[in-house]
């Protein structure tokens, strides 16, 4: 895996969690880096449609992963699902 998709996956991860959620509405750059997740690494295009979400949006695309993974679908899948 290069670092872009490590990158990626640290975020996929931080979306998960309600804290990442919120502060990323308010402040993208803060949120990221609280997670450990560089910025640098991730799209441009990923960030400007993240920032785009509203709360509900954020939590729905969680709720989404986090049911793919709980029924364990495989990674590759999810990734053409989200």
């Amino acid at each position: 895996m290069n670092s872009s998709h490590d990158e990626i996956a640290k975020l996929g991860a931080a979306i998960s969690k309600q804290d990442f959620r919120d502060s990323f509405l308010s402040d993208p750059d803060g949120a990221l880096k609280q997670h450990g997740v560089d910025k640098a690494q991730i799209p441009q295009e990923l960030l400007d449609t993240m920032s785009s979400l509203s709360s509900e949006q954020l939590a729905a695309l969680a709720s989404v992963k986090e049911t793919l993974q709980n029924h364990n679908v495989p990674s590759h899948i999810t990734a053409q699902m989200v």
